[in-house]
């Protein structure tokens, strides 16, 4: 978790149903990818809430949020368009991806990035278009 911090087992909710889990997780994920959620004052609080839920390794709905998330992370940054690039939301995807990828343990994620259709090269050629974009822009983050 992003602070330090283990979510006690009372604040989980591993008891519910599969489907009930997963609907909540995906709404938390709605959440936290859209695009104005940094300005949330409980944004930390749903991150770590939610990573912490998908880091769980042998948890059937952790690892089926986890491969989700990571395909619309890939989505949102592989459908971009310089012209209409959002520098502070495409950051703040990259640190999700991030953050998705960590929950994996290191096997699952070298296995993933092999077999994922290039995302490691994706997640390269968005680094450099921003850097082109950044250099383009004297007042870019």
């Amino acid at each position: 978790d992003p602070e330090g911090k283990t979510i006690p087992d009372d604040e989980s909710f591993e008891g519910m149903d599969n489907k009930t889990r997963n609907e909540i997780l995906s709404l938390l994920w709605a959440v936290l990818t859209h695009k104005d959620a940094l300005t949330l004052k409980t944004y930390m609080n749903i991150e770590r809430f939610t990573f912490a839920e998908i880091g769980r390794q042998q948890d059937e709905v952790a690892e089926t949020m986890r491969e989700k998330f990571l395909v619309q992370c890939k989505e949102v940054l592989g459908n971009r368009s310089e012209e209409l690039a959002d520098e502070t939301h495409a950051l703040h995807m990259c640190h999700l991806t991030k953050s998705v990828l960590e929950r994996y343990d290191r096997t699952d994620m070298e296995t993933y990035a092999q077999g994922s259709g290039g995302f490691a090269e994706m997640l390269y050629e968005e680094l450099v278009a921003y850097l082109k974009r950044r250099s383009k822009t004297p007042s870019a983050p």
